[in-house]
């Protein structure tokens, strides 16, 4: 009977499961029972094909899953699909060959939603053929779809929830944009758009605006006297944001050390230029002003800080010691930061810094070296803290109509300015930047964002122009201007649109924002009540979650996209009053649809069909305010909120109310980049709406590499598909894969792995088949009866020693693998019982072979027959969550005949354990066994011998206390390792000692040969002193360990191979009887091999011919006996070529050791 494949197993399974409707059965099982388990389905997005994170992920699932059914839970397993949002719409666009969105509004936004819409669908169907395929049981049949107008409903519940409770606000803000795509970015999209990019940096001066006290003095006298009426508050700034000392009036030193000098920034972005309105310094560090000769040889004065100065110039370095100190600062914005700050010791050795520095170590990271200029055509006429700079107005860095309406000034911002990078002194642009926004608020300064949509400025005179196009013409002008002090490349990471890839940029625009600095601390609480698996990911200052939760900063939720959930949000345009909608028929009950410039009153909620953009933007409402119409914001939301509202949309919920008893989700589990995405949007949300973790329970997994920890590519060619796994291997080697890796760290796909766990699985297969086999010889069913308690009391006293431990187990097997799902750590149990089906394979069915093999009924054959059931039943049932196709192909091919059982394995509930029948000892006398036996194979592999071949002799160096364990499992280790004795002892060695010349002749120069040749002659007495003491001395010489080398010497014919715990020896030596008996050995795998080409079955007694020379037919004939009873054949032997085997045979050559014979056979 040939053995059939993997593949070839689960294909039938599939008939029968097709047959029987067995997975319509399992979708339905425990539906009437109060245990309750809510898995939330995180949905796949639906722009492309499954691939091999869809499946790892997907069939991590599903192990739960069926995990939980077959302990008899009622599982919710509802699938789900995220079908809005920039994916999607990029898609479409490259399909009908929309570049802009003005192309979409020439397309038809109606035209356009519904090609998203059947995009989503016809993937939605490819996706969910795919990951069928991987044998995924979820409820594919009434999927949740975000496009769904009651999904969509639950999202709008949340909002209004969120402005309930003061969390919704709409505010200008600088945020991320995309250019091509014209929409907002929220920072987590931002975050992992990251890419590496050269850019030109610029350093630019611009004149300061100085005036003397002379032209100031009469102006501050008379008005010395009205200081009591004036509108400047305590903090030395007017009510307009001006300072008091906006003139540099102080005295005339202050402008005779900045007149007609020049300030430089430093910008990798000329673009913003512009929109400049400051320049930013920092209060503590040192700057110069510095003289130096132009091209023209003309002296020129700038303001730089004084560690720039070789950034700027070039030219010699001085080095000079200075010491680092890292301080932590808190603001509203930044939230903790860590800065830089540097302290110059000019006598690092004595000075009182140094001092300063010895009694608070703990605030300093350590030295490190900077760098002074030293040039003769530079001058530093003077230096400075930055704190002088404060209020100094400049002049326009271009001259454009805009920046002439424009006040520049010089602001203090320590936390902006290092003096690592760039002249210490930082361009202010509050319109074109999140930090320079702050700055710009701190001393409200204007912000102009001169930018549009597109990223084309919108003045002159770069109007029209794309703002990467225009930093040539700004570089240009500034040339021309002569205020371009020097270009230079500089390569630094730049956010790129996470879907599009073009450079975002960063301007001010009107926006929706959740407040989710507000709610920090209820994130906090809710998610100490999740149970993170692994525990360091969700939890502790090391938690990457935890860390992400703990500076929270507002998410701005709207996009001004088509293909997304619309914002809630009705707006008057005459009172700005808001109106935000947080279910449909509260929509029926406040809307008036909008036909030919009349409203008509909606009637009730089947009238809305849909809530879509272009669906919604066509209802008004009443202002309850004013009274006039009230028109949708023409935003569509952050696609974050759809699947941030899966834990009660998925449930129906507000729609539906009946489904909410199960909320929140028992389990969800998604990749390590969920960690910013939906683990983040679902615990938010989840908070906003009621006040409650999101889930209880998470499993974060990785990503998905190829074998050598790289991300899979198309254009690298390293792109492992899952169908073609399956196609090679079939789904269940790949599920047994991938749920034996470690989760929570990155899988590296290796296809060599895979096909390790192929051969693991027909490995098994293998075991089915020899229990079905020899079971069905001796007409062994396990019935009802056999199955039974009284039955096992009954023969449990004639269980032999390996019974007694695959019985032991088999029962920790079914333990450990509840324990460990339960904790949702399924690679520790697949772990498991990948070692299980290595011993069941290699250690029990071996040991147990010659009581099977006996043709009379036997109380050990009973007992090794009752054991394998027994076994296998369990372990078929631990095993389906895991490999579902094979699990069932045990079940029925072992258990099925019996009418009182399940039809399926999977209708099955998960097997108990027999405490009483775990015998921790005998398991780590099992283990030790398996550590033996391993250690004589690598043995064996030393020496060449192959297993079939016997040994006279194990010699086993163990201590003395454990020698007992092994009196039980002698006879299996002999067996198994296929040897004729087993002695413990120590093996006798000896000690080569040999000269270390690398230590000699550093040490003995020219008398080194006296002392090799001394060396050699070392006695073991004289080695056991070196041992003792070190070292020893003779002839002068003193000879230390370190002067010799030594190698451990077995006597001949002997081979050693440690384990955990001891060494075992085997004696190699092969004798005239061993010889025998190994030659035998290999005849008798011949036959066997040529009884599997001609699919004998196990009784098929066979005629055999053996033509040899006389040599080997004397060695073999007198186990002629053996090998017939071996292999079922009787044997005839021949001498060679004498023609007894004729076409009728089944013939082969074959060559064992120096000898060639030939074989033939017939039936």
């Amino acid at each position: 009977m040939l053995k059939k494949s993997v593949k070839e197993i689960e294909k039938d399974i599939e008939d029968f499961w097709n047959t029987h409707n067995i997975a319509t059965q399992f979708k339905n099982l425990n539906k009437d029972n109060n245990k309750q388990f809510y898995f939330c389905q995180g949905p796949p997005f639906t722009s492309g094909e499954a691939h091999i994170g869809h499946a790892w992920n997907h069939i991590i699932k599903d192990a739960i899953i069926r995990y939980k059914t077959a302990q008899g839970y009622n599982v919710f397993k509802r699938a789900g699909w995220d079908m809005h949002g920039l994916p999607i719409e990029v898609k479409v666009e490259g399909k009908f060959g929309i570049k802009t969105k003005k192309d979409i509004e020439i397309f038809g936004p109606d035209k356009f939603i519904a090609e998203c819409k059947n995009f989503a669908i016809t993937n939605m169907q490819a996706m969910t053929s795919q990951l069928k395929e991987l044998t995924v049981w979820l409820d594919w049949e009434n999927p949740y779809l975000t496009i769904d107008k009651h999904y969509m409903e639950s999202v709008w519940f949340g909002i209004k929830k969120a402005h309930k409770k003061n969390l919704l606000y709409e505010k200008e803000k600088v945020i991320h944009w995309c250019p091509r795509c014209e929409t907002a970015m929220a920072g987590y999209e931002v975050a992992d758009g990251y890419k590496e990019v050269t850019d030109t940096a610029i350093y630019v001066r611009t004149k300061l605006k100085l005036k003397s006290n002379k032209s100031s003095n009469s102006n501050n006298s008379s008005n010395s006297n009205n200081s009591s009426n004036s509108n400047n508050s305590s903090n030395g700034h007017s009510s307009n944001g001006h300072s008091n000392n906006d003139n540099i009036t102080d005295n005339n030193d202050k402008f005779n050390k900045f007149n007609d000098a020049s300030i430089v920034i430093w910008t990798t972005t000329p673009w913003t230029l512009p929109a400049n309105v400051a320049i930013a310094a920092n209060p503590d560090i040192d700057y110069c002003i510095l003289e130096y000769k132009n091209e023209k040889e003309e002296t020129e004065k700038i303001v730089c800080s004084r560690n720039s100065i070789n950034r700027i110039f070039g030219g010699q370095k001085s080095k000079v010691k200075k010491e680092t100190k890292t301080k932590k600062y808190k603001d509203d914005v930044f939230g903790v930061n860590a800065r830089t700050e540097y302290i110059k010791i000019e006598n690092p050795e004595n000075s009182e810094e140094s001092k300063a520095y010895e009694g608070n170590k703990d605030e300093y990271e350590g030295y490190e070296e900077y760098e002074e200029y030293e040039d003769e055509n530079l001058n530093i006429t003077g230096t400075f803290k930055g704190k002088e700079l404060e209020n100094l107005k400049y002049e326009p860095i271009l001259n454009i109509p805009l920046q002439e309406e424009i006040e520049h000034k010089i602001v203090m911002a320590k936390e902006l300015v290092c003096e690592e990078d760039g002249s210490g002194c930082v361009h202010i642009a509050p319109g074109h930047g999140e930090e320079d926004e702050y700055v710009g608020e701190k001393y409200r300064l204007s912000s102009p964002s001169p930018v549009d949509e597109s990223g084309k400025f919108t003045i002159k005179p770069y109007k029209g122009i794309y703002i990467k196009d225009a930093n040539k013409i700004i570089i240009n002008t500034l040339k021309e201007t002569r205020k371009l002090l020097k270009t230079e490349n500089v390569t630094h990471t730049y956010p790129h649109c996470w879907r599009c890839h073009t450079p975002l940029l960063l301007r001010k625009t009107k926006q929706w924002f959740l407040a989710i600095s507000k709610i920090r601390d209820e994130l906090l609480m809710a998610n100490k009540n999740i149970n993170w698996v692994p525990d360091f990911i969700g939890h502790g200052g090391n938690s990457r979650f935890e860390n992400w939760i703990k500076e929270p900063t507002d998410w701005c939720i709207s996009r001004q996209r088509y293909w997304n959930t619309p914002l809630p949000i009705w707006k008057c345009k005459y009172c700005n009053n808001i109106d935000v909608i947080g279910t449909i028929p509260e929509l029926a009950e406040k809307g008036y649809f909008v036909e030919g410039g009349n409203l008509k009153k909606i009637n009730n909620e089947s009238e809305i069909t849909d809530i879509h953009k272009n669906f919604a933007d066509n209802l008004v409402m009443k202002c309850e305010k004013c009274g006039s119409n009230m028109h949708r914001v023409k935003d569509v939301m952050d696609v974050w909120l759809d699947s941030g509202s899966a834990s009660w949309a998925n449930l129906g919920y507000p729609a539906d109310k009946s489904m909410m008893f199960l909320f929140p989700p028992d389990f969800i589990t998604e990749g390590s980049d969920q960690t910013r995405g939906w683990f983040y949007s679902l615990l938010v949300m989840g908070t906003i709406a009621f006040d409650s973790p999101a889930y209880k329970n998470v499993l974060y997994h990785g990503f998905t590499l190829d074998e050598k920890g790289k991300k899979m590519s198309k254009s690298q060619g390293n792109v492992i598909n899952p169908k073609d796994v399956i196609g090679k291997f079939g789904v269940d080697v790949m599920r047994m894969y991938v749920l034996s890796a470690t989760p929570w760290d990155d899988l590296k796909f290796s296809m060599e792995e895979v096909k390790n766990t192929d051969k693991l699985m027909n490995m098994l297969l293998n075991v089915v088949a020899f229990i079905k086999t020899y079971s069905g010889l001796d007409n062994y069913v396990r019935d009802k009866h056999k199955s039974s308690n009284e039955y096992f009391d009954k023969i449990k006293n004639c269980l032999q020693i390996e019974d007694k431990m695959l019985i032991s187990l088999i029962n920790s097997l079914v333990k450990n693998t509840e324990q460990n799902f339960d904790k949702f750590n399924i690679h520790a149990s697949v772990n498991e019982m990948e070692k299980f089906i290595n011993i069941i394979s290699r250690y029990y069915l071996k040991i147990i072979r010659r009581r099977v093999w006996m043709e009379k009924e036997s109380m050990e054959k009973e007992t090794a027959y009752f054991t394998l059931f027994y076994t296998m039943d369990k372990f078929c049932k631990i095993l389906a969550p895991i490999a579902p196709h094979i699990a069932e192909y045990i079940y029925r091919t072992l258990f099925i005949p019996v009418s009182e059982r399940e039809e399926s394995i999977h209708k099955c509930s998960f097997p108990e354990y027999d405490k009483s029948l775990i015998d921790e000892k005998l398991n780590i006398k099992l283990e030790i066994c398996n550590n033996i036996v391993t250690s004589v194979l690598s043995a064996r592999e030393k020496a060449k011998i192959k297993l079939r071949w016997p040994i006279r002799e194990i010699t086993i160096n163990i201590e003395q206390a454990k020698i007992s364990d092994l009196n039980e499992v002698e006879e299996a280790i002999l067996t198994l390792a296929n040897a004729e004795k087993i002695s413990y002892k120590k093996v006798e060695t000896i000690i080569k000692i040999r000269p270390n010349y690398a230590s000699l002749g550093k040490k003995f120069k020219e008398k080194t040969a006296d002392v090799v040749n001394i060396i050699g002659k070392i006695s073991d007495e004289e080695y056991k002193i070196i041992c003792r003491d070190g070292k020893i001395k003779i002839n002068n010489f003193e000879i230390t360990r370190e002067d010799i080398k030594t190698e451990t010497l077995l006597p001949k014919g002997i081979v050693g191979e440690k384990f955990d715990g001891g060494i075992v020896y085997i004696n190699t030596q092969i004798d005239e009887d061993l010889f025998r008996r190994g030659i035998a050995q290999e005849v008798i795998r011949r036959i066997q091999t040529m009884r599997k080409d001609l699919n004998l079955e196990e009784l098929d007694v066979v005629e055999c011919v053996i033509e040899c020379d006389g040599e080997f037919s004397r060695i073999i004939n007198d186990l002629k006996n053996l090998i017939e009873h071996e292999t079922r054949t009787n044997i005839d032997l021949v001498l060679l070529h004498s023609e007894k085997i004729s076409k009728e045979y089944y013939a082969k050559d074959w060559e064992i050791v120096d000898f060639e014979i030939k074989i033939g056979m017939k039936s």
